[in-house]
């Protein structure tokens, strides 16, 4: 499910309505918003628009996120283990050069400083010769399998990139439909997933 927060651009109109039909195995949609409505009501829109499709998990992306193959599985299979668990998925960095991916980051948690901004942090006991400080090292786009994609409890993550099932996220009570900037849902969305007794990981 696509959400078009009001864009004006030609080719996010026909032209992807044209391009999504012509690849009907994709069983991808597109959702319009008639004005530009703001990061969150867009979100929002797109988890109200899902509410009647036979899945029981939301996962948000960002647009500007490209998944890798097998990135999805592991999401899906831990949240059907615990409805509650809430997982934020690997994020590389691609290369501005050559568009290669950098680095998973694999060993990241999401944390945030004094004037409570979030960033990823690379976990401390990870920080060896086999990760790096930055991440673990990706030579394909294709997710890694093992006891290093393991999921792990973070404190917080990234509020627009996120997997969660889908009647525990009405239950703790969505995003906050008067935020209207981005950046705070990070935080807001991570306190309210542990104070609602949710496992962020």
């Amino acid at each position: 499910l696509l959400v078009d927060d009001g864009s004006t651009m030609h080719h996010l109109h026909d032209m992807l309505d044209e391009y999504l039909a012509a690849f009907p195995v994709l069983k991808a949609r597109v959702v319009r918003a008639g004005k530009r409505i703001g990061l969150i009501q867009a979100r929002l829109l797109g988890a109200k628009s899902s509410r009647d499709s036979p899945g029981r998990q939301l996962i948000f992306l960002d647009s500007h996120i490209e998944p890798v193959v097998g990135w999805m599985e592991p999401l899906v299979a831990s949240i059907a283990e615990d409805r509650r668990r809430v997982l934020c998925p690997v994020i590389p960095s691609i290369g501005w050069a050559n568009l290669d991916i950098m680095g998973l980051g694999g060993n990241s948690v999401g944390i945030f400083d004094w004037d409570l901004v979030f960033r990823w942090e690379a976990r401390k006991e990870l920080r060896d010769s086999r990760f790096g400080a930055i991440g673990i090292d990706a030579p394909s786009r294709v997710a890694p399998k093992g006891p290093d994609s393991e999921p792990f409890d973070s404190p917080t993550m990234a509020g627009g990139l996120f997997a969660i099932d889908k009647s525990y996220f009405y239950e703790i009570g969505s995003y906050d439909d008067e935020m209207t900037y981005w950046g705070a849902e990070n935080l807001e969305m991570s306190f309210r997933i542990w104070m609602c007794g949710g496992i962020l990981q």
